[in-house]
């Protein structure tokens, strides 16, 4: 984890005394930002190893320690600076995507710009154009409604990326920045700055009880079959794109290790496919033209034809 006191990373174990943290879901881009390595683990655990004056530091990161910091946030984990990115502990972290994101305190999401020098909006001075404007009518208070979450989030391009998904759906709770506003989602609701929110006032709480979420960024166990699930997941998930056709099955890791947990009896998936119901598994079908995926070191990057992982669309 990020220690944002002394700047520098620590070494900490999931359920252990470190389990306030926050978690970051953004972007890379076409730039990779500074990555964590076997070779440079003791200078970023020396304290300043992550100074706010390195130029090696995306503007996002930099953004989201300075944000904990207000919060009084003491740690933060980014994929990039906490999984060692040359090593074996990187797909084994990748595996455990589900534990990290749902142990996590709260998601900062970026859902701004292209890439990881976005920035989060608001954070730093004059780094967010359009502002709510009140004004006052005769005794009557006036003010203009900013874009909606769905606006903002959902057509955002961090909302097309493949790894992205399974960082919105398994997060509990989320703080997303926008160019427009941030909002807040819990499974309580939405809320957002434009708007005063009552929903987590203990009355209301009693009075209402969490929402039914149906969208289709929640994972909705209650009454539910677990073959519809995986496939409702899939087909969402698969409309995503990828820099790294490779990512295909590691990017949803996270998503499998809690349907296996609460469905799949933990039998092997392979290649994104739950071998406990192989038979009806096999029976998907392309929504439009599909071509094969390349990459990995070979023609069709290693994934067979009859898994939808094995095809791009």
């Amino acid at each position: 984890l990020i220690d944002i006191k002394r700047r520098c990373l620590v070494q900490c174990r999931l359920h252990g005394k470190f389990d306030d943290f926050a978690a970051l879901s953004y972007m890379w881009g076409s730039q990779k930002p500074l990555m964590l390595l076997s070779t440079n683990l003791a200078e970023l655990e020396e304290e300043d190893g992550l100074s706010p004056f390195d130029p090696r530091i995306p503007r996002t990161i930099k953004d989201a320690m300075v944000l904990c910091e207000r919060l009084e946030e003491a740690y933060l984990w980014v994929d990039s600076l906490c999984i060692m990115q040359n090593t074996s502990e990187a797909l084994d972290q990748i595996k455990r995507m589900d534990s990290i994101y749902q142990s996590s305190k709260f998601t900062i999401v970026a859902a701004h710009g292209i890439d990881s020098e976005a920035g989060l909006p608001g954070v730093r001075p004059s780094s967010r154009i359009l502002e709510q404007r009140v004004i006052d009518v005769r005794g009557l208070k006036l003010a203009n409604v900013l874009p909606q979450f769905t606006y903002s989030v959902d057509n955002s391009l961090w909302n097309t990326r493949g790894w992205t998904y399974q960082e919105r759906l398994l997060s509990e709770r989320k703080l997303v920045f926008t160019s427009d506003q941030v909002y807040f989602q819990c499974d309580h609701g939405d809320c957002s700055e434009d708007a005063y929110s009552t929903f987590h006032q203990s009355s209301v709480l009693n009075e209402f009880p969490p929402l039914e979420n149906k969208s289709l960024y929640k994972i909705r166990l209650r009454n539910a079959i677990s073959f519809d699930v995986y496939t409702m997941m899939v087909e969402e998930y698969t409309r995503r794109n990828l820099s790294h056709g490779e990512d295909i099955v590691n990017a949803f890791e996270g998503v499998l290790q809690v349907l296996n947990r609460r469905f799949f009896m933990m039998r092997p998936v392979v290649f994104g496919i739950p071998l406990c119901i192989l038979d009806i598994s096999l029976l998907w079908h392309p929504a439009k033209a599909l071509c094969r995926r390349s990459g990995n070191g070979s023609r069709h990057g290693g994934f067979p034809s009859w898994s939808w992982a094995g095809w791009i669309g």
